[in-house]
């Protein structure tokens, strides 16, 4: 029978290729670059070697001729990843790393509307694109709503008072899917208020899912999906999407400063 992996081991064991790649990279750089390698007469060039020699090998290889290079890319994958401890490191637990993630939402959302007017906010690259306004607005209701429902609470959105702060000419449980882009171009707003109720929907997610253990969050919601859907692959779920709306609007808000 096949070994069941939680999303928490396939995300680590995906950093982990990462950083594999990224030296086996970083070899390959450098040996084309520069005559750094002492590159024997025959047989494969140490890059191809690298890559091509098992795992328990790669790391030996590659301490030989980077060490530097190497030590550095282990101390940023464990920098996230770990957790110090006074004996040492140990893995973060699973509700650690979905905060780090949502930490991560977070840091990019602020430089991606800071600093804009009304109308940059509001700016599209074309009839049928999303703006920065709409984007922001979207991924914090989005999170909203999925935190809501999964913690038994009242949205932010209404609870807080921010359905009336927006005034939009929306429905109060409307999230933005599917919106035709004349509904898109009616979702404007100051960067402030964008802003706020992102953070205040960000404090209540980091918040509800700090209370969480590793139970909580493999609970199943619907067993009819396949993998079944759990809590923890619903917040995952609710993070990608964030982080892919995120991204658009910073790339928005580079086509605006570039006009």
């Amino acid at each position: 029978m096949a070994r069941r992996l939680s999303v928490s081991q396939l995300i680590s064991d995906w950093i982990n290729e990462q950083c594999r790649c990224r030296v086996g990279q970083h070899f390959k750089r450098l040996d084309v670059i520069t005559d750094q390698f002492q590159r024997p007469e025959t047989g494969p060039r140490p890059w191809t070697r690298f890559i091509l020699a098992s795992r328990g090998d790669r790391k030996s290889l590659a301490k030989r001729w980077a060490p530097r290079q190497v030590e550095r890319l282990e101390r940023l994958s464990r920098r996230r990843y770990m957790i110090p401890t006074a004996r040492g490191r140990t893995e973060m637990t699973h509700s650690e790393l979905l905060i780090e993630e949502f930490e991560r939402i977070r840091d990019a959302a602020y430089p991606a509307v800071n600093g804009l007017s009304f109308e940059e906010l509001a700016y599209r690259p074309d009839s049928q694109s999303n703006s920065i306004s709409w984007l922001m607005w979207h991924l914090t209701r989005v999170q909203d709503q999925a935190v809501s429902a999964l913690s038994g609470s009242a949205q932010i959105w209404t609870a807080n008072g921010w359905f009336e702060r927006f005034a939009l000419a929306l429905d109060p449980s409307d999230t933005g899917y599917g919106h035709d882009p004349a509904t898109v171009g009616a979702v404007t707003s100051a960067a402030a208020p964008l802003l706020d109720y992102f953070e205040d929907v960000h404090q209540r997610s980091v918040g509800w899912v700090r209370t969480l253990n590793d139970a909580a969050l493999s609970s199943v919601l619907d067993e009819t999906s396949v993998p079944p859907m759990t809590v923890e692959g619903r917040l995952i779920g609710v993070i990608v999407d964030d982080l892919q709306h995120v991204g658009q609007a910073a790339y928005v808000r580079g086509l605006v400063q570039r006009r």
